[in-house]
C-alpha cells in the first residue's frame, strides 16, 4: 500500500514539473527575466545615464546633434547601449544575461513593428505597446484604461506638466501585483525623461533639445517622453534591465526623428 501511495505521489510531482516546463517553453520571456538585477525605481536613473553614454558616441551612430540624414537602426542603437552599460556597471549589466533577455523580448509578437522607426512616432509606439501588452494579458483593463487616457491627453495637446499628474497617479493606484511593475516602470521613466528633456535641464550633451512652446504631438518633448515611457513598458516584459535598454533606445531614436526639431 505504501509503495502504491509513494508511486502516485512521485507521478503527481513529475506531472507538476512537466507542466511547469511546458509553461515556460511556451512563454520565452518567462525564462529570460532579468528581474532582481536592477530595482524598478532605478530604471529612470539608468535610462538617463544610458542617454548620456549614447551622446558620447553620436559620431559612431551616423547622426550629429542636428539630426543626420543617415539614421541608425534600432539594433545599432541598442547594441551601443549594451556595450556601454556593460562597461559602465558590469555587476548590474551582465552581457550574457542581457542578450538572453532581449532575445526573448524580440521573439514576442509585433516586436519587429515596435522596433521599426520612421513609420511610427512616439505616440504610435505607445499605442501599439499598450495593445500588445493587453493582447498578451500582461496588464489588466484597469491599467490599459489609465495608459490610454495618458496617450489621449498627449495626442490632444495637453501640456506635459498636466500629463505628469496622471502619470504619477499610476504609482498610488491600487493595481494588481502583475500591473504594478509595468505601472511603476512607466511612471519612473516618464518622470526621468521629463527631467532629461526639459528646458530646465542642463544641456550637457548634443542630445538635449530645447523645450518647444507648442504642446501636443507636434512638440518634441511630449513625443520623446511618450516614446521613452513606451519603451520602458515594453522592456518590462522581461524585466528592469530590458526596460532601461528599450526606453533609452526609443528616446534616442525619437529625438532624431520627426516631428522633433533639434536645439539650435
Amino acid at each position: 500500500m505504501k509503495k502504491v501511495f509513494f508511486s502516485a505521489a512521485m507521478l503527481l510531482a513529475l506531472a507538476i514539473v512537466w507542466a511547469s516546463c511546458q509553461k515556460n517553453t511556451t512563454n520565452p520571456s518567462a525564462q529570460a527575466s532579468d528581474a532582481g538585477k536592477l530595482k524598478t525605481a532605478d530604471i529612470g536613473m539608468w535610462h538617463n545615464t544610458a542617454l548620456d553614454l549614447l551622446a558620447q558616441q553620436q559620431s559612431t551612430l551616423k547622426v550629429n546633434s542636428t539630426g543626420g540624414s543617415v539614421q541608425p537602426t534600432f539594433n545599432e542603437v541598442r547594441e551601443k547601449l549594451i556595450v556601454s552599460l556593460v562597461k559602465e556597471n558590469p555587476e548590474i549589466f551582465n552581457e550574457g544575461e542581457i542578450r538572453k533577455s532581449l532575445k526573448a523580448l524580440d521573439a514576442t509578437k509585433n516586436a519587429a513593428t515596435i522596433h521599426a522607426w520612421g513609420k511610427m512616432d512616439g505616440l504610435d509606439k505607445l499605442s501599439s505597446i499598450i495593445e500588445t501588452l493587453k493582447d498578451r494579458n500582461d496588464i489588466s483593463q484597469q491599467l490599459v484604461n489609465a495608459l490610454e487616457d495618458i496617450h489621449k491627453q498627449t495626442k490632444s495637446g495637453v501640456d506635459v506638466e498636466t500629463i505628469l499628474v496622471s502619470v504619477n497617479k499610476l504609482t498610488t493606484t491600487n493595481f494588481s501585483e502583475k500591473d504594478r511593475k509595468f505601472a511603476d516602470a512607466f511612471a519612473v521613466v516618464y518622470n526621468s525623461s521629463y527631467n532629461y528633456w526639459s528646458a530646465s535641464a542642463k544641456s550637457a550633451n548634443g542630445l538635449k533639445i530645447n523645450k518647444v512652446a507648442e504642446p501636443g504631438p507636434s512638440g518634441c518633448n511630449q513625443v520623446i517622453i511618450a516614446a521613452d515611457a513606451a519603451g520602458a513598458l515594453y522592456g518590462m516584459i522581461t524585466g528592469p534591465i530590458s526596460s532601461v535598454l528599450e526606453a533609452a533606445a526609443f528616446s534616442f531614436l525619437a529625438s532624431i526623428n520627426p516631428p522633433c526639431e533639434p536645439a539650435s
